[in-house]
């Protein structure tokens, strides 16, 4: 029991700047599990709030720009410009992916004393995951019992 009350990382609007735009709402909230991540419309809000673009056209922009940089340096290279970028994107998407998942378990190890017993990464998404179901029961929004309709798919 005393698992399930174990404080969660939420991502915050810097996290979600911090990716931009690098991963779509979407592919974060696949990344990090719903439970740490806001809905997708709240992140898109955070992003025109911010006076982002949407993050394909940012993505698309980053792009453009790493490519006239790598051009400036070398004509040949304009040729392959597409792959060169795009793998550029890949392995600083990685990077900053792997640096948002140290925050969180940095963040989560402070209560790991707390609740008895070091929890690894894999725990703490089964955790997560549990939790998440939980509370889409509670509200209904999953095949299960429904107060109103009983058993019902959604």
């Amino acid at each position: 029991m005393d698992d399930l009350l174990r404080p969660i990382y939420k991502l915050t609007n810097s996290d979600y700047l911090s990716v931009y735009p690098l991963l779509c709402p979407a592919h974060i909230i696949e990344e990090f599990g719903p439970i740490r991540c806001h809905s997708l419309r709240t992140i898109y809000r955070v992003y025109k709030r911010s006076g982002l673009l949407s993050p394909l056209q940012g993505r698309s922009a980053l792009q453009q720009k790493i490519a006239v940089a790598l051009c400036e340096d070398d004509s040949r290279i304009y040729i392959t410009y597409p792959e060169i970028t795009k793998e550029m994107v890949a392995a600083t998407t990685a990077e900053f992916i792997a640096r948002l998942w140290e925050k969180i378990e940095f963040h989560e190890s402070q209560f790991d004393g707390h609740y008895g017993k070091e929890l690894g990464h894999q725990d703490r998404e089964e955790l997560a995951q549990q939790l998440y179901l939980e509370k889409q029961a509670e509200l209904g929004r999953f095949d299960g019992y429904n107060k109103r309709n009983g058993w019902s798919l959604i």
